[in-house]
């Protein structure tokens, strides 16, 4: 199959950017021609081995700098562009998540009988992001818009049962739902010793408020003033919006906390901190699925899970993770003081945690699924 792969950006790590990457890989694996087309690109930025692929970039056509009008002309070129790239020698298209309606429309309008499959991790932000009485004629027709869009696609996809609700409900589509993979970087488990007086805490995701980086400080403070010296990373790109992570950094500041900022970091330096913390903590407040809490428990480090996060599908509170709401520092730091007081306990929630991720491979999972959807539409 020759397959084109859609995504809004490529100079970032966060996971949809993995989810193109792994399935990119596992088609070129497969024997396909894959062809990854996004709007931004910067190699430096993508996650490694992003140079086995095809990738056709169109930044120039979408400088956020220019006038609103020259704005606008440049993306609809950029569009019009994208799209004959993705049609051009294809068999089926995959597009992944929001910021691609006009490419996706003008496939679908040049060629209608393109297999389109659209992943949708988070909703088109009109259906989430509108205030209390903010919804207003102009954003009923941004909603139909996506709606129409949406029926024009022949398949929907989600990485979480919460999320094809959604779809139902704003879309009016029925979506699939096809769990994401997980990284196997452990096959083996490892010992996580944690120093009774020092307490290492990580957490990772690229900078948005609903990460909640807040309450994760919180914890930190609490546990400090209950004797622990406590250090802290977090992980994560402060480029999409540096204000929050600036208001991140005033916060540690202010609580006095040894709190590293990091940033986007290299994998071997991310590998190194994953490997050095003693509990991993992902308190974002409704996200869609979490593919770093996995992640750390393949690396066999104890994860606080939000109630809100997607990925509490596939955990089991006090089996293999650990699960609060979101807001609840006090609780969530109980949580972790009664784990370190309980090694037997602490040790059978990551032997647990560890095989679940055993079991997560991104081919079982995820990948060869989306490739038994492009095989049935083309079919």
């Amino acid at each position: 199959m020759r397959i084109a792969i859609l995504i809004n950006e490529l100079n970032i790590r966060g996971g949809t950017h993995k989810q193109v990457h792994r399935l990119a890989d596992y088609l070129l694996e497969q024997g396909h021609d894959v062809k990854v087309i996004t709007k931004y690109y910067d190699p430096n930025k993508c996650y490694p081995g992003i140079e086995k692929f095809t990738v056709y970039s169109f930044d120039r056509y979408f400088d956020e700098n220019k006038g609103f009008i020259s704005k606008k002309i440049n993306a609809l070129i950029g569009s019009i562009k994208m799209a004959s790239t993705a049609l051009l020698n294809t068999d089926c298209i995959n597009i992944h998540d929001t910021g691609l309606n006009l490419a996706n429309l003008l496939i679908k309008l040049r060629k209608p009988t393109m297999p389109v499959v659209w992943q949708i991790n988070d909703l088109p932000s009109v259906f989430t992001n509108l205030k209390p009485g903010n919804d207003s004629f102009l954003n009923g027709l941004r909603k139909a818009y996506n709606r129409y869009i949406a029926k024009k696609n022949d398949v929907i996809t989600v990485n979480v049962t919460k999320n094809a609700e959604r779809v139902k409900l704003s879309l009016g589509i029925h979506a699939r739902v096809l769990y994401c993979g997980v990284d196997l970087r452990n096959t083996k488990i490892k010992k996580n010793i944690i120093d009774q007086k020092n307490i290492v805490l990580l957490s990772t995701g690229v900078f948005f408020p609903y990460r909640n980086y807040e309450t994760f400080l919180k914890v930190q403070s609490i546990l400090q003033a209950k004797g622990y010296a406590v250090t802290s990373s977090i992980i994560g790109s402060t480029d999409l919006d540096p204000a929050y992570a600036d208001k991140i950094r005033d916060l540690s500041n202010q609580l006095n906390l040894a709190c590293d900022i990091l940033g986007d970091i290299p994998e071997k330096q991310l590998i190194n901190l994953y490997n050095k913390a003693n509990f991993f903590l992902f308190l974002n407040i409704d996200q869609s699925w979490g593919l770093s809490v996995f992640e750390a428990m393949n690396l066999c480090i104890p994860a606080i899970v939000s109630k809100s996060v997607g990925a509490t599908e596939l955990l089991d509170d006090n089996f293999n993770a650990i699960i609060e709401e979101p807001t609840d520092a006090t609780a969530i730091a109980d949580r972790i003081l009664s784990l370190i007081q309980n090694e037997a306990v602490k040790d059978k929630l990551i032997e647990n945690a560890f095989e679940s991720t055993l079991q997560m491979t991104w081919a079982k999972m995820y990948c060869a699924r989306v490739e038994a959807i492009f095989s049935e539409l083309i079919k």
